[in-house]
């Protein structure tokens, strides 16, 4: 048997709609022409992370870039 329980408070919902961590990259704050810079990361572990994001949310389109800031992601369309 369950003991019932009152007054105690509802935690908040984590990210997403079935929970799990904040994404790394901000792709969904992203407008076109908007970019970020990830100094610690190859541009193939960013692409990794837009490839997941596009095929939740197809449409966009983001290229990558390796510059003296970092690897550089920029929303294209």
């Amino acid at each position: 048997m369950y003991p019932v329980e009152s007054g105690v408070p509802l935690p908040e919902r984590k990210w997403g709609s079935r929970g799990g961590n904040p994404p790394l990259y901000p792709f969904h704050k992203m407008a076109v022409g908007d970019c970020f810079f990830a100094p610690d990361k190859t541009s193939n572990q960013v692409w990794n992370g837009i490839q997941a994001y596009i095929d939740k949310c197809p449409g966009k389109y983001f290229v990558t870039r390796t510059t003296d800031r970092g690897t550089g992601c920029w929303r294209v369309r």
